[in-house]
């Protein structure tokens, strides 16, 4: 994924890359009085098990969840990336840019 994201959006993008899926493992490595002290929120990963695997997987699986839009009663559907939700919190404004072009422009990041 790296090498498509240096190929689209440059080194920026792979630089934003690494930024942003450092989060959690940074929060992680820090005691909890640093974290208390630089304000560093734990991010919930997987924090709501389902019963229901199959809507569990059908929020995951874009192809899924275009099979079911009509059980679901759903007639138009924006689908979004989980781990860009957080691009746009990126302070620099150089590589926010380049990773949210490379990741809309990225096969990878849509299926």
């Amino acid at each position: 994924m790296r090498e498509e994201f240096r190929r689209i959006g440059g080194d920026a993008a792979v630089e934003a890359l690494a930024t942003a899926t450092d989060r959690v493992p940074s929060a992680l490595r820090m005691s909890v009085p640093e974290r208390r002290h630089r304000r560093v929120g734990m991010e919930a990963f997987w924090s709501s098990p389902s019963e229901n695997v199959l809507d569990r997987a059908t929020a995951m699986l874009p192809r899924l969840m275009y099979e079911r839009l009509d059980d679901l009663g759903i007639d138009f559907c924006v689908v979004y990336p989980t781990a860009g939700l957080g691009f746009h919190r990126m302070q620099d404004t150089r590589l926010r840019r380049a990773i949210c072009r490379t990741r809309r422009a990225s096969p990878s990041g849509t299926t």
